[in-house]
């Protein structure tokens, strides 16, 4: 039996404002709820499509049938008051070191019209609004990496937090009655979902394109546990959530098929954490009829004490990796649980890119403002890269460190062990409401958030120079200007709000005239 309208619909964004890159949560969450035989509705792009758009897509998608719809808050800016030029850390980010982008409302008027823009700065009641008058029936969710942000919202009938599927499983399959907050499972571990067999499916209402770049799951989870990070999956036995290899092979070789899409970033927090699992990729990928291109994040100190796994990442596809270096200063490595010798980490990068060539792109970061860095811990690292470092990783990078007193919503979230305790670590955040992410330290001469991103700025000028002219080769936009016929010369930003305008907006409208679900 058919219908006019989709049992779920659910909204999300692009990671990036320079590739043709999509989110995964909410497709790896659509894919689950198809299996269960509910139809589902994906719309990405939040941060192109505006008012009258979402209106449009709400209209030919939701009715009698719908039973929720779902924001994934991932790559929506977090939650601001309305500013001009709007910066933030994640969303649409761009290329650039510094991992920001500043929107300029003469320059990008598009994006400060944007459901993602509106919805996080404040406007989220007239959506629900309007999806309530299709059908007051409609349940209303907050997902996500920001869905801690929304807890509050008097207009959302349910915020889930942390990994999603056997939260929706719940939710679609059982008549319990649940909490406006679900949270019983963050880590989806508790319920009949299974990762190993689990794959993420596309469908005609996605719009794919060849030059689009998909998210894989090779594995869930991190075998480290630093002290900075607030993964929920960290210090983690990842080789009990690792996909079969059928199951890996069978996912990459319909999206092909279908799609013709061959790029993928992997989502793993360190792909190279066990050699066998790289043999099994390795051999999942190696009969395939086409050559898949894949972004890691690697570590590169693993490559030291197992010089093989080199070769297997180059077979597999690696064309571009970072590495999360994080600090030149022992100490800190030390306090911070990134820890090892220097010179194996050293001798990791030279190997690598022995190995790798000009077929692998090499990137490493330094964050800066980590417990006992230094100014002069800095200047090491920017001279190591500049006399030798530059041979072996292509892009040498610094960030400043990220920490925000989150107040209430800490109950919502895993935090990081510096976070739980900012005193303990020797940080403040001196105005938590004007100014959530501006921290100072005590002990050293990084003392600031401020004096951070100056000496971030700085620190990467320096490394500039001696960065790799090669182009990076998993984000060729020759595919891209061939493929759309789009004009060479204009900002990678305007290329991707002109995809999405000219290509995939058109395309999921006609889809959805006559869309029978």
């Amino acid at each position: 039996m058919t219908s006019k309208s989709a049992n779920v619909i659910i909204f999300t964004d692009t990671p990036s404002a320079s590739w043709f890159a999509r989110g995964y949560g909410a497709y790896r969450i659509a894919s689950e709820i198809r299996r269960l035989g509910f139809s589902v509705l994906t719309v990405d792009f939040s941060s192109v499509i505006n008012w009258e758009t979402f209106k449009k897509i709400i209209d030919k998608s939701a009715g009698d049938d719908t039973i929720m719809v779902g924001f994934s808050t991932t790559w929506y800016p977090t939650k601001h008051k309305k500013l001009p030029n709007h910066r933030y850390f994640v969303g649409m980010n761009s290329l650039s070191v510094n991992s920001s982008v500043d929107f300029d409302p003469n320059v990008h008027p598009w994006y400060f019209d944007s459901m993602a823009y509106s919805i996080s700065g404040g406007e989220l009641d007239k959506y629900v609004a309007y999806i309530k008058k299709i059908n007051p029936k409609i349940k209303v969710i907050i997902g996500g990496a920001k869905a801690h942000e929304y807890t509050n919202e008097p207009s959302i009938d349910h915020v889930f937090i942390g990994y999603g599927e056997n939260h929706m499983i719940d939710f679609l399959t059982t008549r319990r009655i649940f909490n406006k907050i679900i949270n019983y499972d963050v880590k989806a571990q508790s319920g009949c979902f299974d990762f190993n067999r689990s794959q993420t499916i596309y469908v005609d209402t996605d719009c794919l394109f060849p030059p689009d770049i998909l998210s894989f799951e090779f594995s869930r989870g991190c075998i480290f546990n630093c002290s900075f990070c607030s993964y929920p999956h960290k210090n983690q036995d990842t080789r009990n959530y690792v996909k079969y290899q059928d199951t890996i092979k069978d996912e990459l070789l319909q999206n092909w098929k279908k799609w013709g899409v061959y790029k993928y970033v992997i989502t793993d927090d360190t792909f190279n954490d066990y050699t066998e699992k790289l043999i099994l990729i390795e051999e999942a990928v190696r009969d395939l009829p086409f050559k898949p291109e894949f972004w890691a994040y690697t570590r590169q100190d693993l490559i030291g004490r197992h010089p093989q796994q080199a070769e297997l990442i180059k077979k597999i596809g690696v064309s571009e990796t970072y590495y999360g270096l994080e600090t030149w200063c022992d100490e800190t490595a030390n306090a911070i649980r990134k820890g090892g010798s220097k010179s194996r980490k050293i001798d990791g990068m030279r190997i690598s890119k022995e190995v790798w060539g000009k077929e692998v792109f090499a990137m490493a970061g330094i964050v800066i403002g980590l417990p006992y860095d230094t100014v002069e811990s800095i200047n090491q690292s920017i001279k190591w890269y500049q006399t030798e470092g530059h041979r072996y990783i292509d892009l040498f990078g610094f960030g400043s460190l990220i920490l925000r007193d989150y107040g209430e919503q800490r109950k919502y979230m895993t935090l990081s062990d510096i976070e739980k305790d900012l005193n303990a670590w020797g940080y403040t955040i001196p105005d938590p409401i004007n100014k959530p992410h501006s921290w100072t330290r005590t002990g050293g001469d990084i003392c600031s958030k401020e004096f951070a991103d100056q000496l971030m700025i700085s620190s990467n000028a320096e490394c500039k120079p001696y960065w790799s002219e090669q182009g990076v080769n998993t984000w060729n936009w020759i595919d891209v200007f061939k493929y759309n016929n789009i004009d060479l010369n204009r900002d990678r930003t305007e290329v991707v709000y002109d995809h999405v305008t000219r290509f995939y907006l058109p395309k999921l409208l006609e889809i959805l005239e006559n869309k029978k679900w």
